[in-house]
């Protein structure tokens, strides 16, 4: 697929200027960073995961919340109070970057609670910087919102990427009731061969294996949870 190279070090990353860091610990946590990159043209916005019990509160926190205002969309309430909280700095100095590289693509990425940042601010904010593509990648997302929600984001048409390690059984959170669920089928990776399959919600059964088995909710395995491709988080991120 290619998603892969956006986040591994000597690929996407080769070129990388980090350009600020957003450190907010305390409960509602969101933290991260936004780094240009001249040579493949692109300002990345990633999202960190869950790391601090404040970011576990903030995770925890699975009650839906009206929003936007005035529609029947509903989205995680953790996640929520901390965009809402600290999205206006982050916002502030995305927008500074991309009126400086007009040209510049937009990456927004995450890992776990990272992921459901990374989707509410790709939600709140596309379209609202100039006419350059945006793409959103998160890897390990929860379930994010409600139907509607969902129906919202597939109609703005963000280019999305929800990677998936089909063991991984943060995916499936919340596990209780049907109210929440994903923005967008997943891309999953073969444990075996690290090869990625784009499934859709409902595979049918000439679908690859892989898509067939995606609603199966796994044992705890951590290591699913944190490892893509390989690649266990140590290699994320821009060069210093």
């Amino acid at each position: 697929m290619g998603h892969k190279d956006i986040l591994l070090k000597g690929k996407g990353t080769s070129g990388a200027q980090l350009e600020y860091v957003f450190m907010y610990p305390k409960e509602p946590a969101i933290n991260g960073y936004i780094s240009t990159d001249a040579k493949a043209k692109t300002i990345t916005i990633a999202f960190k995961g869950t790391d601090t019990s404040s970011d576990l509160l903030t995770a925890l926190h699975v009650t839906l919340t009206s929003w936007p205002a005035n529609t029947a969309s509903k989205v995680y309430s953790g996640a929520l109070n901390g965009y809402q909280t600290h999205g206006p700095a982050i916002v502030a100095e995305h927008k500074k970057l991309a009126a400086q590289h007009p040209e510049y693509r937009s990456v927004i990425t995450g890992h776990s609670l990272g992921a459901l940042h990374a989707t509410l601010y790709a939600f709140d904010n596309y379209g609202t910087m100039g006419s350059a593509p945006w793409e959103v990648i998160t890897f390990a997302a929860p379930k994010v919102g409600n139907d509607e929600f969902r129906r919202l984001w597939q109609a703005k048409g963000i280019p999305t990427a929800r990677v998936v390690n089909p063991l991984d059984i943060v995916v499936h959170w919340p596990f209780w009731g049907n109210e929440f669920c994903h923005v967008s089928p997943p891309v999953l990776i073969d444990e075996k061969t690290q090869d990625t399959f784009r499934c859709t919600f409902d595979s049918t059964p000439d679908a690859p294996e892989i898509c067939q088995s995606q609603s199966k909710i796994p044992g705890i395995n951590l290591k699913e949870h944190g490892e893509f491709w390989g690649n266990d988080g140590t290699q994320l991120g821009p060069k210093n």
